[in-house]
């Protein structure tokens, strides 16, 4: 699930011009500054929570010391939001939204007005219309994205501002919303004088066409940013195979010095063998005495062979064991960094979803 970077704006640019230090908040969360200013472009939805608790603490730290009670008791993050008709930070929905000819029919149709803030649009159940009240449920919990649901409650409860109306009352509650409708809100511009002055079935024709562009931008901004993903996630397993890399020059090194050992070891066994051979010769010869035989086995050694020889035999049988674990941690190590880059990706592509 993404969330608009129309959220991300709007509270950026109103700390921004409190003067809060936000690039901090912004590097913490590892997605380019031009993303979450765009209106039109997605962010995935655990970064878009975490961005905004990020920027309201960095928005409490500077303010802490604060005399003004209303500027340390109120949420940040409400603030930005009730401000964000004065700044325009969402875009060509801004257009869109001062163009509504009653304040009514901004709450008609729920979904349409959250799919501005959420993709994919979460779906409506229980759509409840009164003309005091619209109520509905959906698959987003404020418990999971507190700060964004913070946001978005206020927007939609200053929505009447666009059209010079006092705020309605919106109350959600898990994944219930209620809106109550102020009975006092009072539009700028009455529909009857509207009406007089312009055409409202081009009105609506204007409307659709800024809502249809809005989608295309937005749609094509996610195929970049989804484009973007996939570039830094090559990057990542770049990085992994050099890394795999450097460890396979590692595990090779090692298995080099083992089988060179192993190959010294074989050599003196070798030798042992034609060390025996030699006696076994001479033994068996009937010209050959005892004395000439004990000096041959002094010459080869042969006390020394037989102290030896077992323990040749079980350090080269080490050394086999040795190589073979050794090729057994290398593929299980390519094995891992497999796995890691695979569901990395994985992960990556399901949050962009």
């Amino acid at each position: 699930m993404l969330f608009s970077s129309k959220i991300s704006n709007s509270v950026i640019t109103y700390l921004e011009n409190r003067g809060v230090e936000i690039d901090q908040a912004i590097d913490l969360i590892g997605i380019p500054e031009e993303f979450l200013r765009d209106p039109s472009a997605w962010v995935p939805a655990q970064k878009m929570e975490t961005l905004l608790q990020y920027l309201e603490a960095a928005a409490f730290r500077k303010f802490e010391n604060n005399v003004d009670p209303q500027d340390l008791n109120s949420g940040w993050i409400e603030k930005a939001a009730s401000e964000s008709i004065e700044l325009r930070t969402f875009g060509v929905l801004d257009s869109v939204l001062r163009m509504v000819g009653h304040i009514e029919d901004y709450y008609s149709a729920p979904d349409r007005l959250l799919s501005y803030f959420v993709s994919p649009p979460p779906p409506i159940a229980n759509l409840k219309k009164t003309q005091a009240a619209v109520t509905f449920e959906l698959p987003i919990s404020i418990e999971e994205f507190p700060s964004v649901i913070r946001f978005m409650v206020r927007t939609l409860e200053v929505l009447p501002g666009y059209l010079g109306g006092t705020p309605s009352q919106v109350k959600w509650s898990q994944h219930s919303v209620q809106i109550d409708l102020n009975s006092h809100q009072i539009a700028m511009l009455q529909p009857a004088s509207a009406n007089e002055l312009v055409n409202p079935t081009m009105i609506r024709d204007l409307i659709q066409n800024l809502e249809i562009t809005q989608k295309q931008l937005e749609a094509r901004n996610r195929e970049l940013h989804i484009k973007d993903e996939e570039l830094r996630l090559l990057k990542g397993e770049t990085a992994i195979s050099k890394t795999s890399a450097l460890l396979d020059i590692r595990e090779y090194e090692q298995i080099c010095r083992s089988l060179f050992g192993l190959s010294n070891k074989l050599a003196r066994i070798h030798d042992y063998f034609a060390r025996a051979q030699q006696l076994v010769t001479l033994s068996s010869s009937d010209e050959v005495s005892r004395s000439m035989i004990a000096k041959a086995m002094k010459k080869l050694d042969w006390l020394g062979v037989q102290a030896e020889f077992s323990s040749i035999i079980q350090q080269a049988r080490t050394e086999i064991h040795t190589i073979r674990k050794d090729l057994e941690e290398l593929n299980s190590a390519k094995a891992i960094h497999q796995k890691q880059s695979s569901l990395k990706a994985r992960s990556t592509l399901i949050d962009l979803q």
